[in-house]
């Protein structure tokens, strides 16, 4: 999958700053056209995991993505 519409937004919440760097990398890596996301089943979002805390989510498609520790995500992609 590659992203056509210029550079995804990404945002996040009291987010360290050495997690938002490996959260731009990693959707270096996704602009490149890495298959380092997953897609989920149920509702087709798009998640790059960033080790056992972190999660990296869009809702979008890959437009926008969103931070979010391991314990908030597991709420969110439910919505």
């Amino acid at each position: 999958m590659t992203h056509s519409r210029g550079e995804p937004k990404l945002s996040g919440f009291r987010i360290p700053r050495d997690v938002w760097i490996r959260a731009v990398a990693k959707l270096s890596e996704f602009m490149r056209g890495k298959k380092n996301y997953s897609r989920l089943t149920a509702n087709g979002y798009l998640v790059i995991r960033m080790g056992n805390r972190w999660r990296i989510l869009s809702k979008d498609n890959g437009n926008s993505w969103s931070i979010y520790t391991a314990e908030r995500y597991s709420k969110e992609w439910k919505k």
